[in-house]
């Protein structure tokens, strides 16, 4: 594990088997070393991790118990909890991105590779155990002899499981996961460059030659194909014709094999994402609206300001990050409700101009909201900032299912790291409202 925490620290590539074996760890981590059950892992929640303490040995983190039988909190060493941090920063962020738009990963820690949560904690005890058990002794033997000596210890050992998964599968999956980040390192692929002879190969301490120089072919030939389809779109992202395709590949004189297929690069084509007024009627924006399920995002508990909202994965400039949930009412409406607030209560009234002009207000003082009383929606937990807003504020008209409706949502301003708070400006300063908030310092940040 501790190889490929490394890699993953140096931004070296790891193959997507690699970092599940991760995960399988950090989840038996979880079970074997600090004897949580399996509901416990499933029902780990990101909140939890970001909300975990600091102690003198590492890091505790604190559970919601479903039984007097499960702990109410356990610790993590030092290295324990850096790879946990690596599976959250590095590996459950590719889960994210992956994730098909029905998926909803609610917030859990431990996702599959499709973004969804975690359904059995002990498969993945299993899997790290039938990857790794029996195999510090044969991987090395098998990468100095070939596979020769993967036969040679299946007729020794036959099975490891009842499903009949053999040692020789086993090392052939481990034998490849090992050392093709290894080879790959030593001879890295081009896009014009040639792959390394058996001669170079041997020399370098990898015998079983033909399995890597398959492997390194296919990957240059994505490489050349992207290259190639990259170099035939127009601005317009317009399919490229076929002619163009292979005058783009005519010209790459370097290439005498391996050389993409005109068909290839078509196929490889998708459409421009669509942006601007579309916004309006992009289903999946519409069903994260009315699902009030953003991706990406968690609540954490700040020590002065209270709640605010964090990145559990990178956005990029212009991305929708999340909606203002509440009920559109008039600004009389709003300006009525927030007189009737008590002393010190907070207001989660957001003011603006609909379509045409008419001034608005989004109320989402409820809590939870009567359509979604399982959720504390983001929109209502962004801190503010002056300084420092990461997002805007933008008004669309979205075509909902229950009909056209004013909406704000919440755009990314500029690129937003994983971790990042979440922070838009709301307009106001000390000298705001007749001079009421002149005691708070945090309105200038």
């Amino acid at each position: 594990m501790a190889d490929i925490v490394s890699r993953l620290h140096k931004n070296k590539v790891v193959s997507s088997s690699r970092k599940t074996s991760l995960r399988h760890y950090c989840v038996a981590t979880m079970i074997l070393r600090h004897q949580q059950s399996a509901k416990s892992v499933i029902d780990f929640t990101v909140e939890q991790w970001i909300a975990r303490e600091e102690v003198s040995d590492g890091s505790c983190i604190h559970l919601t118990p479903k039984s007097a039988l499960e702990q109410l909190s356990f610790t993590l060493s030092r290295e324990e909890e850096e790879y946990f941090n690596v599976y959250f920063t590095m590996i459950r962020t590719d889960y994210l991105h992956k994730q098909a738009q029905e998926t909803d990963d609610k917030g859990k820690f431990f996702l599959s590779a499709s973004g969804a949560p975690l359904a059995n904690p002990m498969a993945d005890v299993k899997r790290l155990f039938q990857t790794y058990k029996h195999l510090q002794k044969q991987v090395q033997e098998l990468h100095t002899c070939g596979e020769s000596s993967t036969a040679a210890s299946t007729e020794e050992h036959g099975t490891l499981t009842q499903e009949g998964t053999s040692i020789q599968a086993i090392c052939a999956s481990v034998f490849k996961l090992r050392y093709w980040d290894a080879f790959r390192d030593k001879f890295p692929v081009t896009v014009n460059g040639n792959a390394p002879t058996k001669q170079q190969a041997t020399e370098a301490g990898f015998e079983n030659y033909r399995s890597y120089y398959h492997k390194w072919r296919d990957v240059q030939y994505q490489l050349r194909l992207r290259y190639v389809l990259d170099q035939s779109v127009d601005r317009k992202g317009t399919k490229p014709q076929e002619s163009k395709i292979q005058r783009i590949i005519d010209a790459q004189v370097d290439w005498t094999t391996n050389k993409p297929t005109v068909a290839d690069v078509q196929q490889a084509w998708a459409p421009p994402v669509s942006t601007g007024h579309s916004i309006e009627n992009d289903m999946s924006i519409i069903k994260s609206i009315v699902d009030q399920k953003w991706k990406g995002l968690a609540i954490k508990q700040f020590e002065i300001k209270g709640k605010g909202v964090i990145t559990t994965m990178p956005f990029s400039k212009n991305d929708i990050i999340c909606d203002y949930h509440g009920t559109v009412i008039s600004k009389r409406e709003g300006e009525e409700k927030m007189a009737a607030l008590a002393p010190g209560e907070h207001s989660y009234n957001f003011f603006f101009r609909g379509k045409g002009g008419e001034p608005l207000c989004i109320d989402a003082q409820q809590f939870p909201c009567s359509c979604h009383q399982d959720k504390d929606c983001f929109g209502r937990r962004i801190n503010h900032s002056r300084q420092f807003f990461n997002v805007h504020a933008q008004r669309f008209t979205m075509a909902l299912p229950s009909g056209p409706a004013e909406t704000i949502l919440f755009l990314a301003t500029r690129d937003i790291k994983l971790n990042e708070e979440i922070l838009y400006d709301y307009g106001v300063t000390r000298k705001s409202f007749q001079g009421e908030g002149a005691d708070l310092d945090w309105l200038d940040d």
